[in-house]
């Protein structure tokens, strides 16, 4: 198991520059602890809640000390024009030595589809293509792709990346069809905040059958996204989860995030926390880090929750479970 931070929303009261500083400071501590791995979602337009652009992010997070493993959550395939991504994730995979996942996902906001002159219904299919004309210019060769939504003609990259023959490309997954698409696609699977365990367990099952149809006999990493509200009572821990928990997960639904055929979004908050988050004392989350184990996940992101934001770096949290929780669990 590893462990890695999850950079999501930023403090409302800090001034951008200074966010910035703040993540590096946690890394600093996390580092010193054990984690392993940063990670920042991808949003566009995400008013009123700050979100950094993951690679730029990334880019400036690579001169941080120790041989942090970077990864995008995830970047929306769809959106974006493959070209232009297959350069970047070239240029930060250079930047951190060569230790750069690129998580990656269809999308799921119709406004961000109009932005990006793109119709849903397109999705899965600029997905596949996106990734299998990045594959061809990170190998080097001159490229000449004429596709159904991409087109590019004796194009060849200036430099490839570090790690051969690509990037790993993580695939996020809340339902069967994208669980077998990074399986079949993808190097590893992305389970999301809203996945809960048996949800990761299912997913990942479908995701090891499509790399076993590939010929490939390991069966893959797998990342969840986790919350996290750990406290020395455990009674303190769910007081701060249940005030901040349950209000995030009408507003994903409200913008289309949850579909037919993806995990179900609004739960009860007893199932919220023992299936999805990671909250209670350190004994008690130490036990749920080692059923996401025994569930299959090889790397946890922490998503620190906070009730509010100060100008206090929100360490609490983290400082117990790097002095309390790691500790009864094995780290590397």
């Amino acid at each position: 198991m590893r462990f890695g931070l999850y950079l999501g929303v930023g403090d409302p009261q800090l001034p951008v520059e200074r966010q910035i500083e703040q993540w590096a400071e946690m890394m600093r501590l996390a580092g010193a602890a054990g984690f392993t791995d940063v990670a920042a979602p991808y949003h566009w337009v995400s008013y009123p809640v700050k979100f950094f652009s993951p690679l730029v992010l990334m880019a400036r997070l690579a001169a941080e000390p120790g041989n942090w493993r970077l990864a995008t959550g995830t970047v929306q395939l769809p959106l974006v024009n493959p070209v232009d991504l297959a350069e970047q994730v070239a240029t930060v995979d250079a930047l951190c030595g060569g230790r750069f996942t690129l998580g990656a996902s269809i999308g799921y906001r119709e406004q961000l589809f109009e932005a990006a002159g793109v119709r849903r219904s397109e999705r899965a299919g600029r997905f596949e293509e996106a990734v299998e004309l990045m594959k061809k210019l990170w190998t080097g060769d001159e490229v000449t792709h004429h596709g159904r939504y991409f087109h590019l003609t004796a194009g060849r990259m200036g430099f490839t990346p570090v790690q051969k023959p690509h990037p790993p490309i993580w695939v996020g997954a809340q339902s069967d069809g994208a669980a077998e698409r990074a399986g079949r696609l993808g190097d590893g699977l992305l389970a999301p905040p809203q996945s809960t365990i048996d949800d990761i367990r299912r997913h990942g099952e479908v995701f090891h059958q499509a790399r076993r149809a590939r010929g490939l006999a390991d069966r893959g990493p797998i990342g969840a996204y986790r919350n996290l509200c750990v406290a020395e009572r455990r009674d303190e821990a769910y007081r701060l989860a249940e005030s901040v928990l349950p209000g995030g997960w009408a507003y994903y639904k409200k913008v289309g995030l949850q579909e037919q055929r993806t995990v179900e979004l609004v739960l009860p908050f007893e199932r919220e926390v023992r299936e999805r988050a990671l909250v209670g004392d350190p004994a008690e989350v130490a036990e749920r880090v080692q059923e996401y184990a025994e569930a299959g996940v090889t790397v946890i992101y922490i998503r620190l929750i906070q009730a509010g934001w100060s100008q206090q770096m929100p360490t609490d949290s983290l400082r117990v479970l790097c002095e309390q929780v790691l500790p009864r669990v094995p780290v590397g």
